[in-house]
């Protein structure tokens, strides 16, 4: 039986050439879809309402991180429905 060897001497979250690599695979902007959580304090970027929780009722949000030439910019959150209307600027939600 094989075992992975891993390199001790190597922190990933300080070695510059794992850490590189990890940041180098996340530079587009992707959206994911969530329920909606009580506290949550934002806004709908296409309507502009709050995306607020509501007690007995399972809403659903769109979260997208935002990428600018390659770099982390912003969050922005939408309504489910409203992300479908605005035609899902970062594609699909996972």
């Amino acid at each position: 039986m094989a075992h992975s060897t891993i390199n001790p001497t190597i922190n990933p979250t300080t070695d510059p050439t794992t850490r590189d690599a990890a940041r180098s695979k996340m530079t587009a902007s992707r959206a994911v879809e969530r329920t909606v959580e009580p506290g949550n304090s934002a806004s709908c970027h296409h309507c502009g309402a709050p995306v607020k929780f509501v007690a007995r009722a399972q809403l659903r949000q769109v979260i997208a991180n935002v990428y600018v030439d390659g770099n982390w910019n912003r969050v922005e959150h939408f309504h489910a429905d409203c992300y479908g209307e605005a035609g899902m600027p970062y594609g699909p939600p996972a």
